[in-house]
């Protein structure tokens, strides 16, 4: 049986946190979704000072893009394929990376 899970919406965007007090760094990075009118929905909190945390914090604002863009790769890469047995090789990888995304088992 396949289970197919959904997520929040994107856009995702990253918002630091306040300092905890004045002088002090802030401590983590933020990604929010909207959520109802006007409201905004904590996705993910990353620490700051996690040598790659900034990194991390982009890439998990960008997957609702990522996984969008990636359908529409699969899709127009399926209508390339030469014949009804061949597929790519990248295809392949791409389909499992969007299952993955999907949680489709």
């Amino acid at each position: 049986m396949t289970n197919k899970t959904t997520h929040t919406p994107g856009p995702w965007k990253i918002q630091d946190d306040p300092p905890q007090s004045p002088g002090h760094d802030r401590l983590n990075h933020m990604i929010w979704a909207k959520a109802g009118e006007g409201g905004m929905r904590l996705i993910a909190r990353v620490h700051r000072w996690e040598l790659d945390g900034e990194a991390n914090a982009r890439l998990i604002a960008a997957a609702p893009d990522l996984l969008a863009a990636a359908r529409m790769a699969r899709a127009a890469l399926g209508e390339l394929r030469g014949g009804p047995h061949e597929e790519p090789a990248i295809l392949r990888e791409l389909c499992a990376a969007i299952a993955e995304a999907e949680g489709v088992r």
